[in-house]
């Protein structure tokens, strides 16, 4: 059960309870309201079935929901909450929420000296719980490559922030009990789980987020990855000498030395011709290459090095079934010398071809051997200022989504091309 409210003239205010211990809460300036989160736009979360057995009050000043999970108070005059579980047990006290000029979001809460918080993602090499830390969510080089407004609560609770923009979480760090957050799409979108330790909540969230895919089991097993320098002929004999020496080894893989152009981030890439010469042609006339030596002769699974700067937000807004076709070229006729290159529009972004999908060019690899690819973080670590996607999406938003956007088209694509596991 939806249950929808105004906090004021400026705010409006929104909260749900999913699978009896999820728990919903939007709150958003008035002239926001139709602002969503790019996972809740391009289906990154789970759309669950609104609960059933869900007892509200709502009064002037408040609106309570009750579930079998726990239940959660709104105060409608500024949107705070109190979070319970099915005891009664407070859980989580918000103490102010406030949207300030331009679009930054600050909200505060009470937390108890016991408790301590695990989750992020990779933000820190260090620790697992956070308790006196202050978290920052962006995605930086070797720092943090994998960014999640998530975590969870030793007393029993787990807070996502749904949000792909810059957020930081300063978990008791400037003040002992308190956790403050600031986030940059002046949106507050959060869910909220409760459950008696960390499997539970966890259960919760991966039923939002969507359950993690199983691996092929070659996967976990030893890889080897050739010097950057490596020629064909190096890495067969890296791989033979493995089996020589009776060490169990599932992976041989290429670092970026394997394209013509080191480092190629566009859709043109090909075998550098010194290093890995005839491929081409060995493919076209289905002779016998290296790779067969290395994946048939001696059972191996073969890896591809790959950098990416493409606009992935073309392909998430043809799932959308919003579909990009280039204008084609007007020619001027006329008795005046006229130079058509001059009469059609320049895109910034040489790299990207809005009208095909980042994996089309990268089925060619995987007919020749390729198994999988390393998506390195490239590009994707640097902040792009000024950057306007095919979507309208600025970097702000993008930068923390856009390994999201990859991995999902790469596996799909992947599972599409091929009809196995990724």
């Amino acid at each position: 059960m939806l249950v929808e409210f105004e906090c004021s003239e400026r705010w409006k205010g929104s909260v749900e309870v999913l699978q009896n211990s999820i728990f919903h809460i939007r709150i958003t300036p008035a002239e926001r309201s139709t602002q969503y989160s790019a996972l809740t736009r391009y289906g990154y979360l789970e759309k669950l079935s609104p609960e059933e057995n869900v007892s509200v009050a709502q009064t002037e000043a408040f609106v309570e929901l009750h579930a079998a999970g726990g239940s959660l108070k709104v105060r409608k005059s500024d949107g705070c909450f109190t979070l319970s579980d099915p005891a009664g047990k407070l859980l989580l006290a918000q103490k102010t929420l406030s949207f300030a000029s331009g679009k930054t979001l600050n909200t505060t809460f009470d937390i108890t000296p016991e408790e301590d918080f695990t989750g992020f993602g990779d933000v820190s090499r260090e620790r697992y719980f956070h308790r006196g830390e202050k978290v920052t969510c962006w995605i930086r080089n070797v720092k943090s490559y994998i960014c999640v407004p998530f975590f969870m609560s030793t007393k029993g609770y787990g807070l996502l922030l749904n949000s792909t923009h810059k957020s930081i979480f300063d978990m008791g760090c400037s003040a002992e009990n308190e956790i403050r957050v600031t986030e940059g799409s002046s949106v507050w979108d959060v869910y909220l789980f409760t459950g008696k330790d960390f499997k539970e909540l966890l259960q919760g969230y991966t039923s939002l987020t969507g359950r993690p895919k199983m691996p092929p089991v070659w996967s976990f097993g030893l890889w080897h990855i050739c010097n950057n320098l490596s020629n064909a002929k190096d890495a067969v004999d890296d791989a033979y000498r493995y089996r020589e020496l009776s060490i169990p080894c599932d992976v041989i893989g290429l670092e970026p030395g394997w394209m013509e152009t080191s480092y190629d981030y566009s859709t043109e890439k090909k075998w550098d011709p010194v290093k890995f010469p005839l491929m081409i042609e060995s493919f076209k006339f289905r002779k016998r290459t290296f790779l067969d030596a290395i994946k048939y002769g001696m059972g191996y699974h073969f890896e591809l090095w790959l950098c990416d700067d493409y606009d992935l937000t073309y392909e998430e807004e043809r799932r959308r079934g919003k579909d990009f076709k280039l204008e084609k070229e007007e020619v001027i006729t006329d008795t005046e010398e006229f130079d058509t290159r001059l009469g059609v529009d320049m895109r910034s972004d040489r790299i990207t071809k809005p009208e095909e999908a980042w994996f089309e060019h990268l089925k060619s690899f995987v007919d020749w051997g390729a198994d999988f690819f390393k998506t390195d973080g490239a590009c994707q670590v640097n902040n792009h200022p000024g950057r306007v996607c095919g979507n309208g999406m600025l970097d702000e938003e993008c930068h923390n989504f856009y390994p999201l956007m990859l991995m999902r088209q790469m596996w799909e694509g992947f599972a599409e091309h091929t009809n196995k596991r990724p």
